[in-house]
């Protein structure tokens, strides 16, 4: 473990419990969500997270501050997909301050993005990522230079790039920065986190995969076996593979893949559920690099001091 892993955690742990209201409250809404139900979706995400309780820290007790909830950063994870009047209202509401990401899989919607929407940053994922992405994209090796390109000539480099896809310890970090890279976003890496919710099985099936652009697959059936998929037609997601994608793969018609999948699923009543059998797994390609279950700022920390080694 970083030498500095625990006083982080220490001292992230004091401001949390001394000034809660500081801190940022997610809330997950639909492409088309407008910003007057944001509240009402943060407030029950809240109650449901046991957050709505909190008591007046000595901040606010002591100072005549205005502590109403704004909106800090609004990620537009469906770019394409997203009235240009919602990107305008996410840009005008609350405050100054907040920031607009808009998250992109190709060149073209990158430059289309920079240009309509004048993001605060664009995270550009490469198809390595975990869960759903653009279904026909590719590596952020390639992806993030020529974003990187486009955008200046078209005098828009101002725009910091995060890259997302495939990145899990401190040489992916590197790389991406090299390749023109302000900043990365990890997902796969964070499954494995002491706090993150996740099943037992779920997490052991991250540590023990291995070789991720094999044991990992892109594909929309592990949405359309639940009946029908929200995404649009230009996404899909990467998965660890199963036995439900394999009765695809093996050319099964999809009523039988489906009607296995539940037969699987009512079999399992009285069982442990079994991911392999059943369950979708969202993870990128860097799946295999995922060997431990380690807290937040452990891993932070061993990214910082990996990312070092390099500068």
């Amino acid at each position: 473990m970083p030498e500095d892993a625990d006083p982080m955690r220490e001292t992230a742990a004091n401001l949390r419990r001394s000034y809660p209201e500081l801190y940022a409250q997610s809330a997950f809404v639909g492409v088309e969500c407008c910003l007057d139900e944001y509240e009402h979706r943060r407030a029950a995400f809240s109650a449901d997270m046991g957050l709505s309780q909190a008591p007046q820290s000595p901040l606010q007790q002591s100072l005549p501050l205005s502590m109403e909830p704004v909106l800090a950063l609004a990620l537009l994870a469906t770019y394409g997909y997203v009235q240009r009047s919602n990107i305008a209202r996410f840009n005008s509401h609350s405050v100054p301050d907040t920031k607009i990401w808009v998250q992109v899989g190709s060149v073209a919607a990158a430059l289309d993005a920079a240009r309509a929407c004048q993001p605060d940053a664009l995270v550009v994922q490469g198809n390595d990522a975990g869960g759903h992405g653009h279904a026909s994209g590719v590596s952020i090796i390639s992806l993030i230079p020529e974003v990187c390109d486009v955008l200046h000539e078209h005098r828009m480099s101002q725009i910091p790039l995060i890259a997302a896809g495939g990145i899990v310890d401190g040489r992916g970090v590197a790389a991406a920065v090299m390749l023109g890279a302000a900043g990365v976003v990890l997902g796969t890496r964070f499954l494995a986190a002491e706090e993150k919710s996740l099943p037992g099985e779920y997490r052991e099936a991250i540590i023990n995969a291995v070789d991720g652009g094999v044991s990992t697959v892109r594909s929309r059936v592990f949405d359309e076996i639940w009946g029908s998929s929200p995404w649009p037609e230009l996404y899909d997601g990467r998965s660890l593979r199963n036995a439900t994608y394999a009765d695809v793969a093996a050319g099964i018609p999809m009523q039988e893949v489906v009607r296995r999948f539940y037969l699987r699923l009512m079999e399992r009543q009285d069982k442990e559920f079994d991911v392999k059998e059943a369950g979708s797994v969202w993870a990128g390609t860097g799946v295999g690099l995922v060997k431990q279950i380690e807290d937040v700022a452990t891993i932070i920390c061993q990214l910082r001091l990996e990312v070092q080694r390099f500068y």
